[in-house]
């Protein structure tokens, strides 16, 4: 049987149940902070990205225990615009009147957040760096301490 599951959809049966628990894992997160940013008044997204970095910060959750779950969900995003799409479409007069708006603040608002990554990203990594070669340069005092 796992042999067919395999040629089926080239993955394990084994490979296959991680991701769905991944994606449960992801789900119940999901849910549990929407419930409680709906309580706090907070924006969901910004409880979910507080959240998660405590979680990893504190080691409670590994990203490698969501890694696979996270990856899918990226990389099939495009499927869960397919209704928010569709139910702009039915709106004509909201495209016609607003449509130039909607574009400036989407376009707008992409540019924004694709600028800001960026910069957190930069900044992570010269502190990855700069943290690195501290650690090097201790380990190079001890060892000639040690010597």
């Amino acid at each position: 049987m796992s042999g067919l599951f395999r040629r089926v959809t080239g993955c394990s049966a084994r490979d296959a149940l991680v991701l769905w628990a991944q994606i449960g894992v992801l789900m119940a997160i999901w849910w549990g902070v929407s419930a409680v940013s709906v309580r706090i008044g907070w924006p969901a997204n910004l409880v979910g990205i507080v959240l998660m970095l405590a979680l990893f910060a504190s080691g409670v959750v590994r990203p490698d225990w969501i890694r696979r779950g996270a990856d899918w969900l990226l990389a099939e995003m495009l499927l869960f615009f397919v209704p928010v799409v569709v139910s702009v479409v039915q709106y004509p007069d909201l495209l016609l009147h607003s449509g130039l708006k909607l574009v400036v603040v989407v376009v707008g608002g992409t540019v924004l957040v694709l600028a800001a990554t960026s910069l957190a990203v930069d900044r992570m990594y010269r502190l990855e760096i700069r943290l690195a070669r501290r650690r090097h340069q201790r380990a190079g005092r001890m060892h000639h301490v040690g010597a």
